[in-house]
């Protein structure tokens, strides 16, 4: 946080005058929003650390997992808060902007259809985990893959 309060004194100093505050706000609001999102990819990796090594061995389902688990999270906490929540549409276009995701069969009607299953986990009190296999069921469904050689569990 150090770091963005002594940005801002510099990039001040470059153009001699205040940043408007409307604009200080929006950029905020981004940051809040960045932030929300990594801290769904922090819970991630603590509920289920092996992700890391799915990642080497299928780079796709893992990014799969990881980015539309953190993108339900994400717009569960920024509602929770009344934070800046992406658009069903968005979130499916930024996922295909992924390589790994780009060919993904994800429809808008899918991740909302997600979404709502979500919300009924996290309400719930459910185990991520749970939440976490239902994404992973779901992911391998749009790749078409055959998985059986490499088998990923998540406990629970």
């Amino acid at each position: 946080m150090e770091n963005i309060i002594v940005a801002h004194k510099i990039l001040e100093d470059i153009i001699g005058e205040d940043i408007p505050h409307d604009i200080l706000e929006h950029i905020l609001d981004e940051v809040e929003h960045i932030a929300i999102h990594e801290l769904c990819h922090a819970v991630i990796r603590a509920v289920y650390p092996e992700i890391e090594s799915l990642y080497e061995k299928n780079e796709e389902l893992a990014t799969c997992i990881d980015e539309i688990t953190s993108r339900l999270l994400e717009t569960y906490v920024s509602r929770k808060i009344g934070g800046y929540v992406h658009s069903i549409e968005e979130h499916v276009y930024e996922l295909k902007l992924y390589k790994p995701l780009s060919n993904l069969n994800l429809s808008e009607n899918m991740l909302a259809e997600l979404y709502v299953r979500a919300e009924e986990a996290l309400n719930g009190r459910e185990c991520l985990c749970r939440l976490l296999k239902h994404v992973e069921n779901v992911c391998k469904e749009l790749f078409f893959i055959n998985f059986k050689s490499y088998r990923w569990q998540i406990p629970y």
